[in-house]
């Protein structure tokens, strides 16, 4: 699945509205500030890839997906470990 930056903006709005949660109950959840999702709703404000896993997991995608909506990686690319590496 290969999204855009507003792609990634409609399914907050559609997966927070789904759960009928408020923007500021969303944001805890996703351990970010009010303001600052809202700015990602808006599509105003890219999210940095450390929220990828959180975003990932509620909107139901991978973080490959995230990460490549990001323009992190590229449609297809993986991210490899090396042994002893810590990704954070």
């Amino acid at each position: 699945m290969v999204l855009g930056m507003n792609a990634i903006s409609e399914l907050l709005l559609e997966r927070r509205e789904e759960a009928a949660l408020s923007q500021r109950a969303v944001a805890r959840k996703l351990g970010v500030s009010p303001q600052t999702y809202v700015w990602w709703e808006r599509g105003a404000v890219t999210p940095k890839a450390t929220a990828a896993g959180e975003l990932a997991e509620w909107l139901g995608l991978t973080k490959g997906d995230i990460l490549v909506a990001l323009g992190i990686l590229e449609p297809g690319e993986t991210i490899v470990r090396r042994e002893g590496e810590r990704i954070s």
